[in-house]
């Protein structure tokens, strides 16, 4: 539905599908009690007309012994008779690919979707949910310790995405879901309601894993600073090996194609979100031009960062989260 060059907002469809009919058989005969050749006397509908869930279809009656009925059991249109079956052809609407983010379309991949290229600023998590969602950033403040509690989710935070330094209330997951909360980012969380999050299809990122750790407070500034911004919580994908993003639009869109935001240059202030240095903030010393051999034998894209009082070590770039990075 776009072309390359163009220029999309959030809610542009991109791309469309229609869907196929779904079709549904009912045994009219059999849900009169009559015999299939009897059965189209029966009839209150004909071939080409179309029914609403719950409309008549048939009926049958003898006397004052019996008297049977068969509705419509969802929208269609009467399709086929045969035999004592009535095929109904139910319309499904099209489905609909939304860009998600304001951008450019760099490429149309035919029958697939397109590449958009935008300014922004995103934050990776160590875990995340498989759902997705949009709205505006909104930090709600935890009690003394930090944890979010349920009697801070309510009516009033439906449609937005919040932020808290912890959870650990299984109330809290459920209270977001009801009020049609369309993301949760925090610093950690039991497991238990990370499958919670799941079950209930509540989009969710994690910064540090699972258990109690609150998120740091660089992160949570920096968030801070695009709260009310609208932001797209992208979910993870098992298929492709994605983590799930927090990812929040700029206002002004570039006209070329941007430099992929995962590549890290020398300079940048970066934090390790997984293995051994997982926290650690520090300097990318060295942007090697390929894969590195680790200890493990494995060769990965990845940035030595300075941490601590100067230790050098070697991160993966998908476990690295860029802080500030010099122009």
């Amino acid at each position: 539905m776009v072309k390359e060059g163009q220029l999309v907002a959030a809610d542009t469809v991109v791309a469309r599908a229609e869907a196929r009919d779904q079709l549904r058989v009912l045994d009219v005969a059999e849900g009169l009690g009559v015999a299939p050749a009897r059965m189209t006397r029966h009839l209150r509908v004909k071939p080409g007309d179309s029914v609403a869930e719950g409309d008549l279809i048939a009926e049958a009656s003898k006397w004052w012994l019996w008297h049977r009925r068969v509705m419509a059991p969802v929208d269609g249109r009467l399709q086929l008779l045969h035999g004592g079956l009535v095929l109904l052809r139910t319309p499904r609407p099209a489905e609909e690919l939304t860009a998600d983010v304001p951008g450019l379309v760099q490429q149309v991949h035919p029958d697939r979707g397109v590449t958009i290229v935008t300014s922004a600023a995103h934050l990776r998590g160590s875990w995340g949910s498989s759902a997705h969602g949009t709205g505006p950033l909104t930090l709600v403040h935890g009690d003394e310790d930090a944890w979010l509690a349920p009697g801070q989710v309510g009516p009033r935070q439906r449609g937005a995405i919040l932020v808290a330094k912890r959870v650990r209330d299984p109330e809290v997951i459920l209270r977001a879901a009801a009020c049609l909360v369309r993301g949760l980012v925090v610093g950690s969380m039991p497991q238990p309601l990370a499958r919670q999050c799941e079950e209930l299809g509540l989009p969710a990122l994690v910064t540090e894993g699972f258990g109690e750790t609150p998120m740091p407070d660089i992160v949570l500034d920096g968030l801070r600073e695009f709260r009310q911004k609208g932001a797209v919580l992208f979910g993870a994908e098992a298929r492709t090996g994605l983590r799930a993003e927090l990812v929040i639009p700029r206002a002004r869109i570039p006209r070329s194609a941007l430099v992929p935001y995962c590549q890290v240059s020398v300079g940048a202030i970066v934090r390790v979100t997984a293995g051994q240095h997982r926290g650690a903030i520090g300097l990318v010393s060295e942007v090697p031009t390929g894969p590195v051999r680790t200890g493990l034998g494995d060769w990965v894209e990845g940035v030595f960062v300075r941490v601590g009082r100067g230790e050098r070590v070697f991160a993966a770039l998908s476990n690295v989260q860029v802080l500030v990075s010099e122009p």
